[in-house]
C-alpha cells in the first residue's frame, strides 16, 4: 500500500471514529490488501463491525476471505458481471461455500454496477463485452442470475436472503442491532 493510500485510509478511519459513519474500503484480493486495511482501521480505533472490505468476491481464496471475516468486518462479494476478475460460476461457488460455512451475517452481495462509465470511449465498453471481460453487468444481475443460482445450490432460503440483502446493509449503515433500531409508527 502506498503512503498516500495509507493516509486516505487513516483519514477515513478517523472520520468514522468521529462521526460513526460506516466504511467501505475497496480492496484488491490479488495482492491481499484487506488485512492491511483492517490493521490500519484497528490502529485508528474503528469499530470493525462498521467496515466492509469490498471486492473480496474477486478471489477464490476462502482462507483469505475467512481471515477477514474473523476480524468482524463485512466482505463484499460485489463485482458480479466483471468476468475479467472472476467468472460468475466461480463467484457463485465462493458465495455458496461461505454461506455453507455460516457467514451469511457478514456478506454483502452485489454487482458494483456503474450506471455510466464516461471516462472510457464507448468502443472500449463494447470491446470489454465482446471479449468476455464483462457479462450481463447491470443493476439486476444479482437478482436475475446469482440469487436463483444460490437458491438452486440450496444455500439461500428466504431468511438468508433477508439477512444478506436487508439486515446486513442496515446493520452496516446504521450500526444498530435490530433490537436497538427505532420501530416505525403506523
Amino acid at each position: 500500500m502506498s503512503k498516500n493510500v495509507e493516509k486516505i485510509h487513516r483519514a477515513v478511519a478517523r472520520a468514522s471514529v468521529k462521526t460513526g459513519a460506516p466504511i467501505m474500503a475497496h480492496s484488491m484480493p490479488a495482492v491481499a490488501t484487506g488485512p492491511r486495511q483492517i490493521e490500519i482501521f484497528e490502529e485508528e480505533g474503528v469499530d470493525l463491525a462498521r467496515v466492509q472490505i469490498a471486492h473480496c468476491g474477486d478471489s477464490e481464496d476462502l482462507d483469505y476471505i475467512e481471515g477477514l471475516l474473523a476480524k468482524g468486518v463485512y466482505v463484499g462479494l460485489d463485482r458480479y458481471g466483471l468476468e475479467m476478475f472472476l467468472p460468475i460460476g466461480k463467484r457463485n461457488a465462493v458465495a455458496a461455500e461461505l454461506l455453507r460455512r455460516g457467514h451469511a451475517e457478514r456478506l454483502m452481495i452485489s454487482q458494483d454496477y456503474c450506471g455510466t462509465i464516461d471516462w472510457y470511449p464507448p468502443e472500449m465498453n463494447e470491446m470489454a463485452v465482446s471479449q468476455g471481460a464483462v457479462r450481463n453487468w447491470s443493476m439486476t444481475l444479482v437478482f436475475e442470475e446469482v440469487v436463483p443460482a444460490l437458491r438452486e445450490a440450496g444455500v439461500l432460503d428466504d431468511e438468508t436472503f433477508k439477512t444478506i440483502f436487508v439486515d446486513n446493509p442496515k446493520r452496516w449503515a446504521d450500526g444498530l442491532a435490530d433490537d436497538e433500531r427505532p420501530q416505525s409508527i403506523g
